[in-house]
């Protein structure tokens, strides 16, 4: 696997934060951001996270939590799916990929290509 000493670094950085994600402080905070909100994607209301949208937020505790402010609301299925390089259709809002759109939306002769 290619990684660049950057991506290693934001890894390293992201594990030694895993601490600070279970204080009470930090849940409080994800709790109070995402109270009557939507995920971004999918609408979902329920088990929802904040994503961190920068490289500059793993720098150290007080930034990370500070960073949620500005981070994106998202549940933790489109979280997890961002995270693994796949998208929700943006058509049926149901199934994530890789591609534009699911193969069940996809146009029929985009599929007869």
């Amino acid at each position: 696997m290619n990684v660049c000493p950057e991506e290693i670094r934001v890894h390293n950085r992201r594990k030694a934060l895993a601490a600070v994600r279970r204080t009470v402080l930090y849940r409080s905070l994800v709790s109070r951001y995402t109270s009557g909100k939507t995920c971004i994607w999918c609408g979902r209301e329920d088990h929802l996270t904040i994503h961190h949208t920068s490289l500059d937020d793993y720098r150290d505790a007080d930034t990370y939590i500070n960073a949620l402010a500005k981070g994106w609301v998202m549940c933790n299925a489109c979280h997890r799916a961002y995270h693994s390089g796949r998208i929700l259709c943006p058509i049926c809002k149901e199934r994530y990929n890789k591609y534009a759109t699911c193969y069940q939306c996809m146009p029929q002769e985009r599929k007869d290509e």
